[in-house]
C-alpha cells in the first residue's frame, strides 16, 4: 500500500512538473512573438512565478521522499519488532487470494494500534510526523 501512495503522489508531483514546464515552453513562445513592451513584462513575471512553482514543486517531491524512506523504516522496524517477539503472521483463509505456486497467500502487514497509539505526537518520526505529507494541499 505504501507503493501505491507512493506512486500516486509520485506521478500526481510529475504532472505538475510536466505541465508547469510546458505552461514555461508556451509563456517563452509567446513572449518571442510580443513586441507590446507591457505583455512582455507581465509574461515574464509569469513566467518567472511558474519557474518558482516548479522548484517549491520539486523541494515537495524531495521531502515527500524523504518522510516516504521515514515512514518505510517505521514499518520496518515494526516487522522487525514484531519478528523479535515471536508473534506468527496471520495467515489469510481465502485460497483466491493466494498468488499462483503459492500453496497460502502472503500475510498482510498487521499495524499495533497499541505501537501506533503510543508514538510520541511531537517528536521526529512520531505518527503526526510520519503521516504529514499526506495532508498536502489542495493545488498538489
Amino acid at each position: 500500500m505504501d507503493g501505491d501512495i507512493k506512486d500516486i503522489v509520485l506521478a500526481r508531483l510529475e504532472k505538475r512538473l510536466k505541465d508547469k514546464d510546458e505552461e514555461i515552453r508556451a509563456l517563452k513562445e509567446r513572449l518571442g512573438g510580443y513586441e507590446n513592451s507591457d505583455r512582455i513584462k507581465s509574461l515574464e513575471e509569469t513566467t518567472g512565478r511558474l519557474q518558482d512553482e516548479i522548484r517549491e514543486t520539486q523541494l515537495a517531491l524531495s521531502e515527500v521522499m524523504k518522510k516516504l524512506g521515514g515512514l518505510e523504516a517505521a514499518v520496518v522496524g515494526l516487522a522487525a519488532d514484531a519478528a523479535d517477539d515471536g508473534e506468527e503472521p496471520v495467515g489469510l483463509a481465502d485460497p483466491d487470494l493466494a498468488l499462483d505456486g503459492q500453496s497460502e497467500p502472503l500475510p498482510p502487514v498487521i499495524y499495533d494500534a497499541g505501537v501506533a497509539a503510543s508514538a510520541p505526537d511531537n517528536e521526529e518520526g512520531g505518527k503526526k510526523d510520519a503521516m504529514r505529507f499526506f495532508h498536502m494541499g489542495k493545488n498538489s
